[in-house]
């Protein structure tokens, strides 16, 4: 269910992390998918969508039109926070082992 309503899944296989990959459909047909990319609340990412050219024209006119997160002037695409986030724990790890290693 999404907002109550039911949906349907149209699967496109799965991630190389074994995750269902697909659109979201409403009853009456629309895709959730290219409704949340039109607005400009996500990206249209391409890796899990190859060859989505509708997903791509609308995060384009979303961008153009500075809707949904078009409007910060330097969004940060999700998987560059996600590594941003990896290389900070990485350092946060690293700093404690030095911590650590001062104390013995």
């Amino acid at each position: 269910m999404v907002f109550g309503k039911e949906v349907a899944l149209q699967s496109h296989g799965k991630d190389k992390y074994g995750r269902t990959l697909a659109d979201v459909l409403l009853p009456d047909g629309t895709n959730v998918n290219h409704t949340l990319v039109k607005e400009g609340w996500c990206w249209g990412y391409r890796n899990c969508a190859p060859g989505d050219a509708a997903l791509v024209g609308l995060e384009t006119k979303a961008r153009e039109a500075k809707m949904g997160l078009w409007t910060d002037p330097q969004p940060v695409p999700p998987w560059e926070h996600r590594k941003a986030r990896h290389r900070q724990a990485v350092l946060n790890t690293r700093n404690a082992d030095l911590d650590i290693e001062y104390q013995v």
